[in-house]
């Protein structure tokens, strides 16, 4: 969208709905995730779904002695140690990416040490809804693809390593979940958004 903030203004053409501080991105994600929708549910399905194949790989491989121990929970934790290193920043790098191709220009990514959260943001950008759902659901998409690509081509230490990584990269897509659950429950309205990275904030508005 071309619009500026500045614009957003104008009381009779834009509504302001709800300023989320980043620092309340967790408290934000479980009250989103309270609702019951299409992205709510999918996303516990996903998650579900990965955190039940472990379950199942870990009993059959056990079962038929393909794997041992050490290589199994070895790769568990190799994967969710890469996950929180590696995987984490190109997930961040995967929106702003999406950001650029929107047509973002400041971009940067936040983080918040002591919960561990990481914002990807673009100042002063405002989105529509299209474009944030393609900008929040970007790198859930592409991993999630990487992973079940490399699940189905790999095997034994390796295998655990990625399965390892794609459960905790699912869990960590809480906050994007959330957002997109934002969108889709005021879909009955024209909603647009934008960071404000000095004030560390993000602010959704209604087109009236």
């Amino acid at each position: 969208m071309n619009l500026k903030i500045n614009e957003l203004e104008n009381a009779q053409k834009y509504q302001l709905l709800y300023a989320l501080d980043h620092s309340e991105i967790t408290s934000f994600a479980q009250a989103e995730f309270k609702k019951r929708n299409i992205f709510t549910i999918f996303y516990f399905l996903v998650n579900g779904a990965f955190l039940g194949s472990l379950g199942f790989f870990v009993a059959l491989d056990l079962l038929s002695e393909k794997v041992n121990w050490i290589d199994m929970f070895g790769g568990l934790c190799l994967g969710i140690l890469v996950c929180f290193s590696v995987v984490i920043l190109l997930h961040e790098l995967l929106h702003v990416l999406a950001y650029k191709i929107v047509g973002a220009e400041e971009t940067a990514i936040k983080a918040d040490w002591k919960k561990f959260v990481f914002v990807a943001v673009a100042d002063k950008f405002v989105a529509g809804s299209k474009a944030f759902y393609f900008i929040a659901l970007l790198p859930f998409t592409v991993f999630t693809i990487a992973f079940l690509l490399g699940l189905s081509l790999t095997s034994g230490f390796v295998f655990y390593m990625i399965l390892g990584a794609a459960f905790m990269h699912t869990a960590c897509c809480g906050g994007d979940f959330a957002l997109v659950s934002y969108f889709w429950e005021n879909r009955n309205k024209q909603i647009i958004t934008y960071d404000d990275v000095p004030q560390k904030k993000s602010y959704f508005y209604e087109v009236l």
